[in-house]
């Protein structure tokens, strides 16, 4: 099982860096909407599902952590609008408290803040899993736990940053199979939900 997750971390790492690599060598016009977070942002279909340019800086696999690390990809675009979805992939591949997570997306929200003139900052709730269904992958989920998910959007609430409120996916406070293609990640009956929740928020089409 180790050598298993080895690899999977292993492929999630050369991922991270040929995505990095991609957005440092684009070219971007200022003031856009950016969607910056994990695989739920990266698998996002965002030009079938948005009328709104929306530049879409999600990579599958990504952390708090990594997404500190290239906050200046998004600061030279200078963009009107920043969606954050973040802090699953901590709990696995970090095992990360809940509350360094949102210390961590605290962080990120500052710098944009900081040096991003007159920018909108909005963070997801973190999207929990369905564990131990016949859809589920468990090496994708891995030790994560609905409890510690719900621990990061519970200390969230507790700031004063701007939500987006997805809980929709999952009023019985276990992602709905309805909206799954694994246990994890989205199907698109999933995403349209998902994504009409960030439309109301940013209020953007």
């Amino acid at each position: 099982m180790k050598n298993n997750l080895d690899f999977f971390n292993a492929i999630l790492k050369a991922d991270y860096e040929k995505h990095v690599k991609q957005f440092n060598e684009s070219t971007y016009k200022e003031h856009q909407v950016v969607f910056v977070g994990d695989s739920l942002i990266a698998y996002m279909d965002t030009k079938k599902f948005f009328k709104t340019n929306i530049i879409n800086m999600g990579i599958p696999g990504d952390t708090s952590v990594g997404v500190i690390k290239r906050l200046d990809q998004i600061v030279r675009i200078q963009p009107s609008k920043v969606l954050i979805n973040i802090g699953s992939n901590d709990l696995v591949l970090f095992k990360s408290h809940p509350d360094e997570i949102v210390e961590n997306i605290k962080n990120i929200v500052n710098y944009l803040s900081t040096y991003v003139f007159d920018v909108k900052i909005y963070v997801t709730l973190v999207t929990p899993v369905l564990k131990d269904d016949v859809i589920s992958n468990h090496l994708y989920i891995q030790n994560r736990t609905n409890d510690r998910i719900e621990a990061i959007n519970e200390s969230l609430k507790k700031t004063n940053l701007e939500l987006v409120d997805t809980h929709r996916l999952w009023l019985n406070g276990s992602l709905n199979k309805a909206y799954s293609t694994d246990g994890i990640h989205l199907n698109e009956v999933g995403y349209r939900v998902y994504i009409e929740s960030i439309k109301q928020a940013l209020k953007i089409d």
